[in-house]
């Protein structure tokens, strides 16, 4: 059998033909309806992240369950099953292939979707590298009128030109006012900028020209908002970029874990079930993996479209924090021990 009519290709090719329609009207409509908005927050194109999330799903889900129904062994009673068994005499029979075309044809119609997709909705045009300041304390800013301030720290060594925060808002003693925010480092304001925080997780970003200092502060003027800086609420913007179309490609190869879940599951229960289990299996843990944010895909996207860089310091945050590699590293070996269990399980066969 000819590479070109072996499971990678027969795969390859059946994902591609089934995909790329659906995928491409999907980004059509996400363009269509998705946000294009700009402002002082930092969330604005992260706004578009469920209509970005379509055709995202979209090419995975048919991917995954087109290559659950096409290959024959990720079934009982299949046509073709005996076939196959002779032409793949080894233990998964073609299934490892099988499931590496069907993540090379979401990694195309993925990588399609996001190049173009992402500057045509906002998405920054460069990328950054991201730093956790810590704080001296955790500290409840107290909407009593009196100026108040947060001392923060980055690590030494580190050349940094904004500074995001996402706090956590408390419900005003009186009158909702919302809470004004400047960044001082030493004795003088980093910028004349100011921002008004009235709402919990909104993120704003104040930038000022590159400082290595590793000490700032945040002090607030007025409103009455209480605001609570949890760790990991406050980031400084590292000096230097990157190109967005690379933090694409990175965030392409973290969207294949998912798919990569639910086939591993799926090559699993083809050894004893029928396809409309299988389908079930697959379907239910695409949907877990993605629209249940179990993995890093969620995070991961919502970090590209904030122009966070993803080899920077969110590739080893933790667990709490969805960090690239704490949360999609458990994804990839249990993936792997799937398979692993899948190669010593005969088929079961009807007798």
């Amino acid at each position: 059998m000819t590479k070109a009519r072996g499971p990678f290709g027969l795969v390859l090719r059946r994902c591609l033909w089934l995909a790329t329609l659906p995928t491409l009207l999907a980004t059509l409509l996400a363009w269509w309806l998705a946000p294009h908005s700009e402002g002082e927050m930092l969330d604005a194109a992260a706004a578009a992240e469920p209509w970005l999330a379509v055709p995202l799903l979209c090419a995975a889900a048919i991917c995954t369950l087109a290559t659950a129904a096409f290959w024959p062994m990720f079934a009982q009673g299949r046509p073709g099953a005996d076939m196959v068994r002779r032409l793949h005499p080894r233990r998964l029979q073609g299934g490892g292939r099988a499931i590496a075309a069907a993540l090379v044809a979401q990694a195309l119609l993925t990588t399609t979707v996001l190049l173009p997709l992402l500057p045509a909705i906002g998405a920054p045009a460069t990328a950054k590298a991201q730093v956790t300041a810590t704080a001296d304390r955790d500290v409840l800013l107290p909407g009593d009128g009196s100026v108040t301030e947060l001392a923060f720290t980055v690590p030494t060594g580190c050349t940094y030109r904004a500074v995001t925060i996402r706090p956590l808002a408390g419900a005003p003693a009186d009158g909702l006012v919302p809470t004004r925010l400047h960044v001082y480092g030493d004795d003088r304001a980093l910028t004349e900028h100011v921002i008004a925080v009235d709402d919990s997780l909104q993120v704003f970003q104040l930038r000022f020209p590159p400082r290595s200092q590793p000490h700032f502060r945040l002090v607030r003027n007025a409103g009455t908002v209480p605001l609570l800086f949890p760790p990991g609420s406050v980031t400084v913007e590292l000096d230097g970029s990157h190109p967005t179309w690379a933090n694409a490609l990175l965030l392409v190869l973290v969207l294949l874990l998912p798919s990569w879940l639910a086939l591993c599951f799926g090559c699993l229960a083809g050894r004893v079930a029928a396809l409309p289990t299988t389908n079930i299996v697959v379907g239910a843990l695409l949907f877990v993996a993605t629209v249940g944010e179990l993995g890093p895909a969620a995070s991961a996207l919502r970090r590209v479209l904030r122009g966070e860089w993803l080899l920077g310091e969110s590739l080893f945050a933790s667990l709490t924090r969805g960090g690239v590699l704490s949360t999609g590293l458990p994804v990839l070996l249990v993936g792997c021990a799937a398979m692993f269990v899948a190669s010593r399980v005969q088929p079961w066969r009807r007798r």
